[in-house]
Parts: structure tokens; C-alpha cells; sequence
């Protein structure tokens, strides 16, 4: 196929004009063409002229051929002026070589002496020329390229094809599978030629296969180009992007939660429901890895776990938080409500003391917290028992306010010689809880020193009484005290050496 068809002059001398003119033709398998170079001179002046011509014709610094005037081989004959004369009956010709985007230029060089005759003689004329001269390029290989995609979504791929009457195949390679790319997008186990230059690829859900434990990965192509059954050029490599889509691949997270606790769930009546603080929470996930990847960790309530269950002693959440990362680190949380019943821990705070010093008499007064509220399936209620030792308990009745109670217990019988230690019990239907208050000792009706003689309780003489610091009560009696407890004829001992009349006056 002749592509090239250019003249280029090569000037004039002594009334001799030449020019050569370049034709190409290419051969589009070997990536080479064959030129041809026509020679051609004219005279202006005299017609029936005949030189005999010395020299060469050189392509790329090659000779494709040498005359010599000697020779008489090669002539330039002028049978009318004006018109070009061909100086051979066929052209000169050589082949070169392409480069590898089938591009070429040639550098032609001429340099010719013409002679009036054979071998030597006078009147010649000398032309001498070099020029360039771009060839037509050689198609060469279809060049592919395309997008990024999703798999299970489309890859558009673009072939670049450098001829029209060009076929090409495109192969792909993603981890272990491959194939051939059909023309309709499909794939095929055998090689497809087509003339596609547009093809809508729809990545298969096979290549998640292929990636279980990374979000992408690089799917090689290979196009090869065809001129007819002939492979032209070298394949051509190109790349896209296939990524396993995270909202198609996160793990399916669930869980459950339920109570354990035999005591609680016998006050709810249902394992849905929790007491806090006191609830056991048996928590379960479900995870399941999608799409070829597999399950790497699992956590419940922020605990990483091994199997599918934790425990989370004494309830207080409202809700629980499951989670799970595959293979490819796509993760997946899910929080799970509770109804959590908002219980208040019962607290129980006895104080106890003696109303008077010196009888049987006491008091303990029991305060604390209490939850006023339903338990689920029931009320609660407050239960305040005390009792002394190992006695027989009895019962108080608290006053109950908001979430706070208070219970005052009146005691009698207890001599002021002793103390007396009481256990205090609140109850409510979640728990009770036990205290222990100390009545202390009573102080004695009256003491004395060498100095002194104390009464710890109001006395009472002939209608004159004193307080326990012997201070007089109303109008004093005008008995003296020592009157009154040792009257004239009484016997009075004492282990003091102090004489009586000392003492007693």
C-alpha cells in the first residue's frame, strides 16, 4: 500500500534541474517500510542532450545505489526541454525500519555530476542536496485503559485502536481467576477478538473471592491487536482499581440481651426487663461476615470475646453496644436498648440513744434511701425490722417521702446498768440490708468521792428537791440532806479515815 508519494528538488545547474521523489510502502506486520526513490532531471535549454552521471543515492547515510559515468549505466537523457525524463526505468529502493509507535522519519542524500560523455568530457554540471522526509506512520497496537470500580458494578474500558481494520482481545488477570473480556462486557474462558472500542465491563461478584481479607486490589488487563490473524506490536498492559463496596460488605451485627438473675427476673416476671444495679445481662452477638470475608473480632460492651456471650453484672446500661470488624476491617455496630428499671439503692441508717439516763427507756430512728416505684410486674415496698440479739424481731413503720423513708422505734425494759446492741433490717423486694446500733449505758442515780456526793436525777427532800448538780428545785427544805439519809441514831460506816465530825459537822 503506497502511502508516500513526494517530490523534493534537487535544484539546477547548467541549465539541468533534477528532483527525486519518495514513495512509500508500508508493511504494517513487520512494523517496516520499503522506500522507493524515483530520479528525474529536465533541461531548460537544449533538448537530445545526454549526460553520463557519477555518485550515489544514500537513505539513513546507506547507499541504495552508486553510478558511475564510466559505466554509462545511468544517463540523464533530455528528449524535450522542459520535461522530467526518469533516469532509470525503476526506482531505487531499500527497506527500513519503524520505530516501535510506528513513527519514521529518513534522511535522503543526493550527490550527482553529469558528463557529456562516457567517462569523462566537458560542459557537465554538479547537484548535490540532502533533505528529510517523515513517512507515514504504521499503525501500530490498540492501547486500553479503564475506570475504577466497584465489584458487581461497571468498569468502562476504552480501547484506543490505531487502525479501523484492527481486531484486539482483552485478557484480565485478578488474583487467581482470568479471562477474556467480551464485547458485551461478559467474560469468557477463550480469547475474544472484537472491534469494541467501548465496553461496559460489569466487574463479577466472583473477584470478592479474591480479596476475603483487604477492601481492593488491582485487576490487570492485557490487550493484544490483530491485523487480521496477525498479532501487531507488542501487547499493551494497562490497570483499574476493584474495590469490595464497605456498605455491601460490613458484617451483619445483632444482639440480645436478657436477664439471668433468678432474684430479679422472680420480681419483673420478665427477662426483658432489668433492675439496675442488681440485673444480670446475659448479652449475645450475632455476626455474620459477608461476601467471601470472614469475622476477626467481636466485642460486647466494649469486652472483646471469643465466643457470642458476656455477662455484664449489676445492670446500669440502658443500652448495650455490639460490635464486629471483618477481614477487610469493615466494621459494624448495632446498640441494643434495655428497659432498665432506675432503682435506688437501699440504704439503711439507725441512731439510737437513751431519752433519760438513768431509766429503761430509749429511742433508734432509722433513715436511708428507698426506691417508690414500680418493679415491672409488681410495687415496691419497704420492710423496717429490729430486734435485740437473737430476740424475736419486730416491726417499725417507716414514713415514706419521694425516695427516702424514716422509722422511729420506741424501747422500754432496758436497765441503764447495761447497753443493749440492736440489728436494724430494712427490706424492700430487691434486698435488705442489716445495721447494728448500740444503746449505751445508763449513767448511775447517784455517786460520791471523798469530796462529794452526786445525784444523776432529781431529789426530793421533805418537799425540797435538788437536780442532779444539787441545785435546789422550787423552795428549799430546811432539812440538810445528811438529815435525811442518816438521821440522828443511825450507824455509819466508812472505810475514809476522815473523823465524821469532819465530814457531817
Amino acid at each position: 500500500m503506497a502511502t508516500l508519494n513526494q517530490p523534493f528538488s534537487l535544484g539546477s545547474s547548467k541549465g539541468m534541474t533534477g528532483r527525486i521523489t519518495v514513495t512509500q510502502v508500508m508493511d504494517i506486520q513487520t512494523n517496516k517500510s520499503q522506500v522507493s526513490i524515483k530520479l528525474e532531471f529536465k533541461n531548460t535549454s537544449y533538448y537530445g542532450h545526454r549526460y553520463y552521471l557519477d555518485g550515489s543515492i544514500s537513505v539513513d547515510g546507506s547507499k541504495i545505489v552508486s553510478m558511475s559515468s564510466s559505466a554509462g549505466g545511468h544517463i540523464a537523457n533530455s528528449k524535450t526541454t522542459d520535461t522530467f525524463y526518469e533516469v532509470s526505468s525503476s526506482p531505487y529502493t531499500t527497506t527500513v525500519s519503524h520505530l516501535a509507535d510506528g513513527s519514521k522519519t529518513i534522511t535522503v542524500a543526493v550527490s550527482l555530476k553529469g558528463y557529456e560523455r562516457n567517462g569523462a568530457g566537458s560542459n557537465g554540471f554538479s547537484l548535490s542536496k540532502s533533505t528529510t522526509v517523515v513517512l507515514d506512520t504504521i499503525p501500530r497496537a490498540s492501547t486500553v485503559a479503564a475506570t475504577d470500580a466497584n465489584i458487581g458494578s461497571v468498569s468502562m474500558i476504552a480501547v484506543n485502536r490505531k487502525s479501523t481494520t484492527y481486531t484486539h482481545s482483552i485478557h484480565f488477570t485478578f488474583g487467581d481467576e482470568s479471562g477474556y473480556i467480551t464485547a458485551d462486557g461478559g467474560i469468557s474462558p477463550e480469547e475474544v477478538k472484537m472491534d469494541a472500542t467501548s465496553i461496559a465491563f460489569t466487574v463479577p461478584n466472583s473477584f470478592y473471592a479474591q480479596i476475603p481479607d483487604k477492601p481492593f486490589g488491582e485487576c490487570a488487563l492485557v490487550c493484544k491487536t490483530y491485523a487480521d490473524e496477525t498479532q501487531i506490536g507488542d501487547e499493551q498492559p494497562a490497570s483499574f482499581k476493584v474495590t469490595a463496596d464497605e456498605a455491601l460488605c460490613e458484617p451483619q451485627v445483632s444482639g440480645t440481651v436478657e436477664d439471668i438473675n433468678p432474684a430479679t427476673l422472680a420480681i419483673t416476671g420478665d427477662p426483658s426487663k432489668f433492675i439496675r444495679f442488681y440485673s444480670e445481662a446475659l448479652c449475645t452477638i450475632s455476626a455474620t461476615a459477608r461476601n467471601e470475608a470472614s469475622i476477626k473480632t467481636k466485642t460486647i460492651d466494649g469486652t472483646a470475646v471469643e465466643g457470642n456471650t458476656h455477662t455484664i453484672s449489676g445492670m446500669a446500661k440502658e443500652s448495650v453496644v455490639f460490635s464486629a470488624t471483618d477481614t477487610r476491617d469493615y466494621p459494624a455496630t448495632v446498640t441494643v436498648p434495655v428497659t432498665l428499671i432506675p432503682y435506688i439503692q437501699l440504704t439503711c441508717v439507725p441512731t439510737g440513744r437513751r431519752k433519760n439516763p438513768t431509766d429503761g427507756t430509749a429511742e433508734i430512728t432509722v433513715k436511708g434511701d428507698y426506691y417508690n416505684g414500680s418493679l415491672g410486674g409488681t410495687d415496691n415496698t419497704l420492710t423496717i425490722q429490729y430486734q435485740n440479739g437473737n430476740g424475736e424481731p419486730k416491726t417499725a413503720t417507716p414514713v415514706i417521702s419521694g425516695n427516702s423513708y424514716i422509722a422511729t422505734i420506741a424501747l422500754d425494759g432496758l436497765t441503764y446498768t447495761e447497753s443493749f446492741t440492736f440489728t436494724v433490717t430494712a427490706t424492700d423486694k430487691v434486698t435488705s440490708v442489716p445495721k447494728t446500733v448500740t444503746i449505751d449505758k445508763g449513767i448511775p442515780i447517784f455517786d460520791w468521792g471523798e469530796n462529794d456526793f452526786a445525784f444523776h436525777v432529781p431529789v426530793h427532800l421533805n418537799n425540797g428537791a435538788y437536780d442532779g448538780e444539787g441545785n435546789p428545785i422550787g423552795s428549799p427544805s430546811t432539812s440538810s440532806i445528811v438529815d435525811i439519809i442518816y438521821p440522828v441514831g443511825s450507824i455509819y460506816m466508812s472505810v475514809n479515815a476522815a473523823n465524821p465530825k469532819t465530814l457531817f459537822g
